[in-house]
């Protein structure tokens, strides 16, 4: 008579419990993956228009006040000059464009209101105060600037 030997294995229902046991594993896994990389790009594009606003701001105030002169060359659009080079931004409702010579920034922030207030010359109009509101993340700012022209040859500066 011979004699059968066992084998040891899982039985058929044991396999498929491992099988569906580490199936809904996985798929929780990937639920909550994909929950957390949503949560993440949230974050960072919170963090990025944190960013992008603040740069937008200490670009314009260091503009306005390290510039001799600020220039309204229309209703959107002003010109910072000093001796060595201009700047030029422009305002759009949803977006601010800064151009220094070679280099153009956008910045991506909503204008609701924007006033320039100016001194009127026969060749041109100066600026002497901007007031700006923006919506930022759901929230109302208003930026105001203005700019004294202390001495004379400011006001008589011409362009070359």
């Amino acid at each position: 008579m011979m004699h059968q030997k066992k084998i040891k294995a899982f039985s058929l229902m044991e396999t498929l419990i491992a099988t569906m046991l580490s199936g809904i594993l996985l798929s929780l896994i990937y639920i909550s993956f994909s929950f957390l990389f949503k949560e993440y790009a949230l974050i960072r594009n919170k963090g990025f228009k944190s960013v992008n606003n603040h740069l937008f701001y200490s670009y314009l105030y260091n503009d306005f006040n390290k510039n001799e002169k600020i220039i309204k060359l229309n209703d959107n659009k002003i010109q910072f000059l000093n001796n060595t080079r201009k700047i030029n931004y422009v305002f759009n409702p949803d977006f601010v464009l800064r151009e220094n010579g070679n280099q153009l920034d956008t910045f991506k922030i909503q204008i609701l209101d924007f006033q320039i207030n100016t001194l009127n010359f026969p060749n041109q109009q100066l600026v002497k105060g901007l007031n700006i509101g923006v919506k930022i993340n759901d929230d109302l700012f208003t930026l105001k600037m203005e700019k004294e022209y202390l001495e004379s040859n400011q006001l008589e500066w011409k362009d070359e």
